[in-house]
This record gives structure tokens, sequence and C-alpha cells, in this order.
């Protein structure tokens, strides 16, 4: 028999179509409540939705088809079940059509009819209707049949009363074992049945209930509370659910009302259920306070808190990472956080998702460039969350430890100026714990008592080192300072040295920071001479207050070389204006002139200064390497006569861009350091070559493929171990005896041709002499050459100047100055008043002098807004710093030229001749 399906009434005029009907039926058909009746129904009860799919069948009429639920459930009748009748599809596409139900059994129920609905497998006459569902606008939604088996039997009659009696008492089971309060009413909200829960948590009988509105055995109330959802079902026909508190229980329940239809397809009942979901609630505010206080504490910590994928893009950040970067936290969720490393620490980055894929944690420091540019510290400390019921993602932890870095290198280079300060002390100088355990002695300390060695020192005990009172008056301060009573720190012992001899020495104790730790400090004067070690002790003060004075230079020196240099171009200002206005053959000429000259030295006092300040800055340009090697071997040569040096220098050699004192000073420590492995003299070769790394050279180097220029010293010395030589480069380390080395020479040449992007090695071998290779990168860039002086002639003009200081007498002097040379000249004393100066006169203005350095606008900022009014606009930038960094920066951005305060008339006017053309 060829399968036939049902024709389906067009539904395109409802809402959401087809799909939408069925979504809302199949939730009615899923209500619990109802699918218990259904599944309890002493009848046949199948369901199709208005596309004819079963989205209802139960037991009954699967113990009669061997048809189970999932295999029916989904399917149209004719697929699921073979010989269903056409009469039965007719039916069901006309109930859908017209709304009206359809009796399968004419005139009264207990009548049979021949027909079947659907094939059972046993013979048997059927009775049933077909009933039409409607949504909650009053649509068709789907069919439902009820079908009886009233196949002739007493037996039958009686085992169907039975069933029907015991699935009646199963339904009353189930409805009172509902855990939560339910009720059957009418349309009228009247009571018709209650639970047991109902009953606990009302107090109230089901008698007492009964025929009365659920509102006011449920809520107390003369009406239906605002947003009953009994109402609203009442009004669409589906499951209705709201929340409410209810007042006389004091507690908020979910109610749940679902209609039940008759036989004609009218809404006849109600099933009410209320939900007790209280401490849900509480929960769930509870955890929304929860989560507030943890977005609180994220968004406020000082810290940096965020998430990110296995790949490293950011899911989440606090407002600490908007603040510490710079970017605005929209753009930080676009960024991976490699953008923000530095170069150097980019190359980490796949160790580093690799490491917290596979241990699940990483920690370390990263150093990030800000959206302004500066470079920063963040340590950090990175956790996997990895479940199977998530994505993985990495939660982050960072801290910014800038200030601490900077701290910790200001410690380490202290430590070491310390260090070195107690190597050269003529002073006996130890380092102690505060158990007394020797960490460091020099050499004095040894020669005072007269010993040869440090281990030799360790090995004698105070008892030994002391005289009797001596050691009676340690023991005496020992135990103080175990009590933590106030012990002297500057006192007078005896010793006695390590050939009898007794000797006085005051001592001199304080609290230090040794290696990161607390420690202690003890210089032994040696006072047997007192008038010689007097002069000692004054010597040994001034050399400690040279070394304070050093440091001092070191953290000022940029800021006190801009101002001096800012006060001599006054004096070299008024000096030349002098100068101007004198005959060469007036007393005061060669005096003004002898003052420009000291103008000159100072001068070249600040630019040492500057460079000073640079802080490991280096002065690159392109260098001859050769030229280099020529000029410091050849001063190593004359003062160290006993060595021979072989000099192989490549005719072709390639460009590097170096620093050309710091090469000088890596070639004069390498010298050095061969001299001193060959003090019976020797050999030195130096060679120079060309050569190309690919990627496999280039790696074991550290370096990027490409042109390097090779730099070989070779020596002909004592050699070293392979234990040596693996620590040649460590800070501190050294071979010589105690006071005749730092350790810091080599150290500092790793750090130099690092610096450079370069690498250094060294190959040797005991008594084998020393060879250390250097790669330096080399430049397509020419050397260029020092330009011959030019003449001193002062050249004038006519045009218009602004003239930008914020100091009042180089402003003033720089006014008089170009006033002499013919100019017209405007003034202003800030980068605001340079703005509004230009402003109003840019059309007459033909330079701006640009002072680098103001409080407020930058001279780069006022430049960049200058330069907005007029993109032509002519500017010299003049400043008491070096052209470096930031007046480097402006000039790339297109300032016209550079002056470095101070300067002389002929050196002013021939500048600004060379701008203005």
């Amino acid at each position: 028999m060829t399968e036939r399906r049902m024709t389906m009434p067009d539904v395109a005029p409802y809402e959401g179509g087809k799909e939408g009907m069925t979504q809302q039926f199949t939730a009615l058909a899923a209500n619990p409540f109802l699918r218990t009746i259904i599944e309890a129904s002493d009848c046949g009860i199948l369901a199709l939705d208005a596309q004819g799919r079963i989205i209802a069948w139960n037991a009954w009429l699967s113990e009669r088809t061997a048809l189970q639920q999932k295999q029916a459930l989904g399917k149209s009748l004719s697929e699921a079940l073979a010989g269903v009748p056409e009469t039965t599809l007719d039916l069901c596409a006309e109930v859908l059509a017209t709304g009206r139900p359809q009796l399968l059994s004419p005139g009264l129920p207990e009548i049979l009819i021949p027909e079947i609905l659907i094939p059972f497998t046993k013979p048997s006459q059927q009775a049933g209707r077909i009933c039409p569902v409607y949504d909650e606008r009053g649509r068709i939604a789907g069919v439902v049949i009820f079908i009886r088996d009233v196949s002739p039997s007493k037996e039958y009659g009686r085992l169907v009363e039975d069933k029907a009696a015991a699935e009646r008492r199963e339904r009353e089971n189930i409805f009172h074992a509902i855990g939560h309060p339910a009720f059957l009413l009418d349309r009228e909200h009247n009571i018709l049945a209650a639970n047991r829960t109902a009953e606990r948590i009302t107090g109230r009988s089901m008698r007492e209930m009964v025929g009365r509105k659920c509102y006011k055995v449920f809520h107390g109330a003369d009406a239906p509370p605002p947003r009953c959802p009994c109402m609203k079902m009442l009004k669409t026909g589906v499951v209705e659910t709201e929340e409410i508190v209810v007042e006389t229980l004091g507690r908020v329940f979910l109610i749940s009302c679902t209609p039940l239809f008759d036989q004609a397809g009218l809404l006849d009942k109600v099933i009410h259920i209320a939900m007790d979901i209280t401490d849900r609630k509480q929960t769930e505010e509870a955890l929304r306070a929860s989560e507030n206080r943890y977005r609180d504490l994220v968004e406020n910590s000082q810290d940096l808190i965020c998430t990110h994928d296995l790949t490293g893009k950011l899911l989440s950040v606090n407002e600490a990472a908007v603040r510490i970067t710079g970017y605005s936290r929209e753009r930080l969720l676009q960024m991976n956080p490699i953008e923000m490393l530095t170069p150097e620490m980019r190359e980490r980055f796949n160790a580093y998702l690799d490491e917290i894929q596979t241990k699940g944690q990483a920690g370390g420091i990263m150093k990030i460039q800000t959206a302004a540019g500066e470079i920063r510290y963040w340590e950090y400390r990175n956790t996997l969350r990895a479940d199977e019921s998530s994505t993985p993602i990495v939660r982050g932890m960072a801290r910014d430890v800038t200030d601490q870095k900077r701290a910790e290198k200001a410690l380490r280079q202290a430590e070491g100026n310390f260090r070195r300060s107690l190597d050269d002390l003529p002073l006996g100088a130890r380092v102690v714990s505060a158990e007394g355990e020797t960490i460091y002695v020099n050499r004095a300390i040894l020669d005072i008592y007269g010993y040869d060695s440090v281990d030799e020192f360790r090995r004698t005990s105070v008892k030994e080192r002391y005289t009797p009172e001596s050691y009676a008056e340690f023991l005496a301060r020992r135990e103080k300072r175990q009590r933590g009573d106030s012990a002297p720190t500057e006192y007078e012992i005896s010793i006695v040295r390590k050939n009898g001899e007794v000797r006085h020495l005051q001592v001199f104790r304080r609290e230090i920071v040794w290696n990161g730790q607390r420690q202690f400090q003890v210089l032994y004067n040696d006072i047997t001479v007192r008038r010689r070690l007097e002069q000692e002790r004054l010597d040994l003060e001034r050399r400690m207050q040279q070394a304070q004075k050093m440091e001092a230079i070191g953290t000022l020196a940029g800021g006190i070389a801009h101002d001096f240099n800012n006060l001599l171009a006054g004096i070299q200002g008024y000096a030349s204006l002098m100068l101007l206005e004198l005959d060469p053959s007036h007393p005061h000429y060669n005096r003004l002139k002898r003052i420009e000259d000291q103008v000159q030295s100072g001068s070249d006092l600040t630019k040492q200064l500057l460079g000073f300040a640079r802080g490991g800055r280096y002065e690159v340009k392109p260098t001859d390497i050769n030229d280099v090697i020529d000029k410091t071997s050849s001063i190593f040569s004359r003062t160290k006569k006993e060595i021979t040096l072989n000099r192989r220098l490549a005719q072709d050699l390639w460009t590097v861009e170096a620093d050309r004192g710091q090469m000088e000073q890596v070639l004069m420590n390498l010298y050095v350091n061969a001299w001193q492995a060959m003090p019976g003299g020797g050999e030195i070769d130096l060679e120079t070559e060309n050569v190309l790394l690919g990627e496999e050279r280039a790696a074991p180097l550290d370096v990027e493929p490409g042109r390097y220029v090779k730099i070989t010293i070779a020596d002909t010395g004592v050699g070293m171990d392979r234990k040596t030589k693996e620590r040649i480069f460590e800070p501190f380390f050294t071979t010589k005896a105690m006071g005749r080395g730092t350790g810091l020479g080599l150290a500092m040449v790793f750090g130099i041709i690092r610096g450079h992007k370069g690498m250094i090695n060294v190959c040797s071998e005991p008594d084998q002499g020393t060879t250390f290779h250097i790669y330096l990168p080399a430049t397509d860039q020419r050397v260029v050459k020092e330009q011959p002086s030019v003449s001193k002639k002062i050249l004038k003009g006519t045009e218009t100047i602004l003239a930008v200081d914020d100091e009042q007498t180089v402003r003033m002097v720089s006014k008089a100055l170009l006033e002499s040379l013919g100019y017209r000249v405007y003034t202003a004393g800030s980068g605001q008043e340079a703005i509004a100066v230009y402003m109003e006169k840019h059309k007459e203005i033909d330079l701006v002098i640009l002072d680098m350095t103001m409080p407020g606008l930058s001279g780069g900022e006022t430049f960049d807004r200058l330069r907005a009014i007029n993109s032509s606009i002519r500017v010299l930038l003049s400043s008491g710093y070096s052209l470096e960094g930031q007046a480097q920066e402006i000039l790339n951005r297109g300032c016209s030229g550079f002056l470095q305060k101070p300067f002389s008339l002929d050196t002013f006017s021939r500048k600004v001749r060379e701008i203005l053309g």
C-alpha cells in the first residue's frame, strides 16, 4: 500500500509558522504534570503537531501496538505504524483545517463502529475522539487523539474499571508526591484539590481549602496578585510561569499554571504548582554580591589581572592594565601580549605558551613597551584553567616592578662600586654576617694580620687573633648584640699578627646590604703609627668623598649640564655682544676672548657630563674597526714593549656601527688581559675579516644571520682550563690574587659587545694560549670623516625670528645677538606663548629658534603644534642637552637644525643663515 501523508492546512499567517507552533505544542506536551497524566491514562493518547509529527505517545498505545514511544516520536503516523486507515488521516487533517473535534463512534460513546483508528497487534473495536489543540493566540497548533478499546467483554470491563481505579490512585499518589505545593483549580480559581505539600506549607487541610479561591488561601488576598500566571494562562491557553513573593509566607515562589482541556478541547481546569525558590534567589543574590566584590577587587587592583587564550589573545583585562600600558581596554582586547613585548622578549613568547600548556603555570619577568613607548618590567605568575567543561584559558597576574628593577640595578651598581672601593681601601675591611661568619676580606686586612690567604685568615679563631684583653671585650660586645642591646660601632682592639707582633687597630662597624642581604661591614685602621695612619685615613676620606661626588654626578649630570649650558649660553652671548662693540686694540678685548675660551672649556666639561649621564647609551656611528685597532694597539705597544703585536687587518673591511670609545675600551681590556697572561712577554695576534653568517653559523653565536666583521685577538699566554673558561664573562669572577682585580673587565667587554648586537666567544686550553673572537654586525653606511674647520666669519640678515626659551637670560641674550646681526626678533618664554605669537604673526616670521626643555609644553610638543599651523615652518632646535635621544627624535620629525648651548656668535650666525638660506 502506498504511504499516504496528511495534507496539513496552511499556517503561514501564524507568526513563526509551523515551527513556531511545533515548539509551543511540544513544550506543552513536555509539561511534567501533563506528561504524568498522559502516561497514566487508561486510554490511548497520541498528539500530532501542525506538521503531522508524533509528539506524544503513551504507554497504553505501546502495549497494544508494540510500538515504543522512542520509536514513534518525531515521525508521521504512516512512518511510525504500517496500516493506519486513510479515514484516520483524513479526520486529523479535517480537525486541523476546521478546528471541529471528530467523534470516532457516531452517536453515543458506547456505540461501536467496525472501523479502527490505528492497527493494534490483536483484533479490536475502537472508539475515540480527535480534538484540536490551540496556541496562546487561539491558533490551531496540533491535534490530540483519544482511543478506547471497546471490544465486548465483561471481564474486560471489570479489568478496565479496576485499572481505571488503580490509575486514579496512582495519579493521586503522584499528585501528593510532588515536592511543591500543587493545586487543581477550575477556571474561576476555585481549589478542586490540593496535595499534601500544599497542606503543610499553608497549614490548612485539603478539606479547608477545597472550594476556596487559590489567591485567598495562598496569598491571603481578595484578588489575584498583579502578575498572576493563572490570569495570563486563561488568556493564552498555554503554560505560564511567574516569580511571585508570597507575603503571608515570606517566601519567593516560581508559580507554574498548566491548562487542562475537556473532550471538546475547551480549557476546563488548571494545575497550579508553586516551587519555593527563596533559597535559590538568596544564593543567586549572594553569587551576584560575590561577583561584584570580585569584580571590584579585580578592577581596583594595583596589579595587572587578565585572561588570554592559548594563542595569547587577551580575553579580559582590568583597569590596572589600561592604566599601566596606556592602551584603551578595547585596544587591549584586540591585541596579543606579544605586541607589547620588547623585541628580545618576543622571541621567548612561544616558549612561554608551551610552558603554560605543558606545566599549567609559568612565571618570570617580562619587558613591555607602553603605548607611550616607555619600557616597563612586569613580574608575572600565570596559571592555566583547563577542564573538560570549558575552553582552556590562561589566568594572568602581573605586578609592575619597574621601580624595583631600577632600584636593584642602582643597588648592584652601588654594591659594585662599594666592593671596588673596599678592594682599594688601605684599611682592613671585612664583611661579616650577624653570626660573625666572615663573608669577605680585602687584601689590606691580610697584610695587617700577616696572613697569606683568605682561607688562612678564616681558619684562625678570634681568640687566636686577639690579645686576651681585646678578646674579653669582644665577648662582652657579642653578648650585648645577642641580647638586643646597643653595642659600640667604633672601638679599638689589639691583635696578634701571625709573626706574634701586637698591633693596635681602630675598628668601625656598620650595617650594610651585601648581595641583597643584611650584613655588617667592619673596617680596621692600624693606629700603631698614628700620624702615618691618620694621614692615610684623611686620604681615604677624600677618596670616599670623591667617589660619592662621582655617583652624584652620575645621577644629576644630565640636569646639571643642561642648566650649566644655559648659564654658559648667557655668558657667551653677552661676551660676544661686548666683543662686537670693542676694537681688538681695546684692553678688555683679550679679556673677553679669554672669557669665551673659558666658556668653551665649560662647554667641553658639560659634554663630558652629558656623556657620563647617558647611563650606557651609545654614541653609535659608522666606524672603521681597523682604524680603532691601529690606534689602540699602537698606544698599547708603546707601553708594553715586551709584547710583540702582529696585525693582519683586512683591507676591504666592512664598516660597523659602533661607539668608538667603548670599542677602544673593549680592545684595551683584551690587550691587558693578554699581557697579564704572559708575564714573561709573548705575542698578540690581531686579525680582522669579513664573514657572512647563515642560520647554521649564527644560531650557536646567538646573533641574527647576516654580514659581520670578525675580530680575532690571540695570545701565547698560559691559557685557561674548562671551568675558568665557562665563567670568564661572569661579573666579579677573576683568577687574579685578592686585591689585584675586580673581575669586571671581561664582563664589561661582554656587555658592550652584546649591546652592539654582536657576540664574543673564547677558545683556550692550559698552556696553549687564549683566542677571543668578536663578531660585530656590518652596515652599508660609510664612515664620515671629520670636516675641516669652517671660517669664523659672522653672517647677518634682515629676516624676522621668533626666539623661544623659558630661561629669561638666554632669551634676552638670544634677542640681543640676533638684533646685532640685523634680524627682527620676537620672544616667547614658553611653548604656549610661542604658539600664540606664531599664530598671530606666522606670515612675517621666517625662523623659530626653539628651546627643547621647557615647563608645560616641551620643545617637541611645541614643534608639533607650530608645524600644524605651518607645515613648511623652519625651526632651529636649541638645547643644553646633546644631539641624541629626544633632540634627535624632533629632528627626525622635520626640524630644520640643532644648535647646542652654549654657542659662539659666529657659530650662531652661520647656523641661522644655513637654515634661512
